[in-house]
C-alpha cells in the first residue's frame, strides 16, 4: 500500500535559508555562463561561475566553485598536453585535433552544467523577485581573453613539465 503521509508532513516547512530572496547583487544568468564555457573553456567560465556565486548571495560557494573549476582545467589541459608530448597525437593532425577539441569542450560543458544547474534555482528566485540582473558583456570579454591566456599557460607549463620528466617522444 502507498503511504499517504500525515497532516504533520503537509505542514512541515520545506524552504531553507537558501530560499530567502536576500543578498542578491546583480546576478548573471547561469545559462549564459554555460555558453561562455563552451566557447571560452573552463578557465573563462569557471571564474565567472565562481563570481556569480557571490552575486547570487552565496559567497560560501565561491571558493569551492573556483577550486573545482581550476582543478578540472588542470586535469583536462594537463591530459591534453601529455597526449601531445607523448606523441599520441600532435596539434597539427586534422581529425585528431577536431576530436580533442570536441572532447575538451564536452568535458568543459559537462562540468559547467553542474554549476549552472546548482545556480539556476537561486537565479530563478532572483528573477521572481525582480532583482536587477547583472550586465556581463565586459566581464565575458575579459574572461575570454584571460581564459585563452590561462589555457596557454597551463598547456605550456605541463608541456615543459612532461619534457623535463622525459616523456617526450623523439622524432
Amino acid at each position: 500500500m502507498h503511504d499517504q503521509g500525515t497532516d504533520e508532513d503537509l505542514l512541515r516547512p520545506c524552504l531553507t535559508e537558501e530560499d530567502d530572496a536576500v543578498e542578491f547583487d546583480r546576478p548573471w544568468n547561469p545559462t549564459n555562463l554555460l555558453l561562455l564555457t563552451f566557447f571560452g573553456g573552463l578557465p573563462a567560465g569557471g571564474v565567472l561561475f565562481a563570481l556569480n556565486e557571490r552575486r547570487l548571495g552565496r559567497p560560501e560557494h565561491f571558493t569551492r566553485t573556483l577550486v573545482v573549476m581550476i582543478g578540472a582545467s588542470l586535469v583536462v589541459y594537463g591530459v591534453l598536453a601529455y597526449l601531445r608530448v607523448a606523441g599520441i597525437f600532435t596539434a597539427g593532425e586534422g581529425d585528431v585535433k577536431s576530436v580533442s577539441r570536441l572532447v575538451v569542450r564536452g568535458i568543459s560543458v559537462g562540468v559547467a552544467m553542474i554549476f549552472s544547474w546548482q545556480q539556476s534555482k537561486r537565479f530563478r528566485l532572483a528573477e521572481m523577485h525582480d532583482v536587477e540582473m547583472g550586465k556581463h558583456l565586459a566581464p565575458v570579454l575579459l574572461a575570454l581573453v584571460l581564459g585563452v591566456v590561462a589555457v596557454m599557460i597551463i598547456m605550456y607549463g605541463f608541456t615543459l613539465l612532461f619534457i623535463a620528466l622525459g616523456l617526450q617522444v623523439e622524432g
